[in-house]
């Protein structure tokens, strides 16, 4: 394969994110009325999309991450500080916009149960420990988190190789569901196997693309994979009886949304040279900082009218994404890179394929 320069590959997994972070914003946007906007409420979910090419992304991406990188705790560094003052910013805006808010906030388990509840947030462990999402957003974080672990530790013992095997196991898990040898008692069992896929196959994607496998065997993989998600999708869906409505996706959208958030990541990475995501790219750019400022935008929902949440979400939210992407992701992220270069300015950085990490 010829290689590739990085700003390429850069540029056009921004523009996949740019794709996804707007799908997302759109889903949550109020109802308007509008026959297109109830057409896509019923037959497509939009949130799935964004969310399902965002985890394709953070596959690829967290996985060369830690084959470039010296070590796990440099790489835990950057991660740190690439998500964590954003993040705590989102919360304590989050928080303080519910106190000035009391008649939307006592409705909120969140704001009932501070200060527990902030800390778990902050820790981003509030899944893990029961405790409720100060902003609905945030539970794709924690899902990144366990990548992030179970991708770290691979790395630790140079088995990065090894995500192909998980991910044959998500999908042996779904064969064995299809075939009726155990069901799903409850539908968060159900997305577990598909969301953690998903990241496994964008680092098997990322090792395909690299040269470490041959492409035939990533789709191979990916073919197994999607294949016995949709034979267990059925089953579940149409002889087990389990709703994937108690997480906000009927069966019609959850499935068109997954296949939809495949086609977009794939699609975009084949046109990324092709110069045309200029705007995609920006907003990609600040997608982490969209993300987390449109839920804030939302808090209000309910207090103010329809016209003044999407005026939020589609002009303030860029707007202050932007500011806090310049203001507070990019200095952040920058000090961490220099921080960490000057503290091994002595040393010589190990080419990529010399990293400790790569396996």
């Amino acid at each position: 394969m010829p290689p590739e320069k990085p700003a390429n590959r850069l540029s056009g997994l921004d523009a996949i994110r740019g794709v996804a972070v707007a799908l997302v914003v759109l889903e949550h946007g109020p109802s308007l009325g509008i026959p297109l906007q109830r057409f896509l409420d019923d037959q497509i979910d939009l949130g799935r999309i964004g969310v399902i090419a965002f985890f394709l992304v953070s596959g690829f991406v967290i996985t060369m991450s830690l084959e470039r990188t010296r070590s796990l705790a440099e790489f835990w560094y950057h991660r740190a500080f690439r998500l964590l003052p954003m993040y705590w910013c989102s919360l304590l805006a989050a928080t303080g916009l519910l106190c000035c808010l009391p008649q939307i906030a006592h409705g909120v388990p969140y704001f009932n149960r501070l200060p527990g509840t902030m800390i778990a947030n902050a820790l981003m462990l509030e899944d893990f420990l029961r405790k409720p999402e100060a902003l609905g957003s945030y539970w794709t974080l924690s899902f990144e988190l366990v990548f992030y672990v179970i991708a770290s530790l691979l790395a630790h013992f140079r088995r990065l190789r090894d995500l192909d095997a998980l991910l044959l196991g998500c999908s042996g898990v779904y064969l064995l569901n299809a075939c009726g040898l155990f069901s799903f008692h409850a539908v968060t069992f159900f997305h577990l196997p598909f969301f953690f896929g998903t990241f496994f196959v964008g680092a098997s994607f990322y090792r395909a693309w690299n040269g470490e496998q041959p492409y035939r065997r990533f789709l191979a993989l990916i073919a197994v994979f999607c294949a016995t998600s949709v034979l267990a999708w059925y089953r579940s869906s149409f002889v087990d009886h389990l709703s994937t409505t108690s997480m906000n996706v009927p069966p019609l959208p959850y499935i068109v949304g997954s296949a939809l958030g495949y086609a977009t990541f794939f699609g975009i990475w084949a046109l990324r040279d092709r110069g045309q995501f200029k705007g995609l790219i920006w907003l990609g750019q600040i997608s982490y900082s969209v993300y987390l400022v449109h839920g804030i935008m939302l808090v209000p929902a309910g207090l103010i009218p329809d016209w003044s949440i999407w005026f939020l979400l589609l002009v303030v939210t860029p707007a202050v994404s932007w500011l806090s992407f310049r203001y507070i992701e990019k200095p952040a992220y920058q000090f961490s890179k220099r921080s960490r270069s000057g503290a091994t300015h002595s040393s010589t950085s190990p080419a990529p394929s010399q990293s400790p990490l790569r396996g």
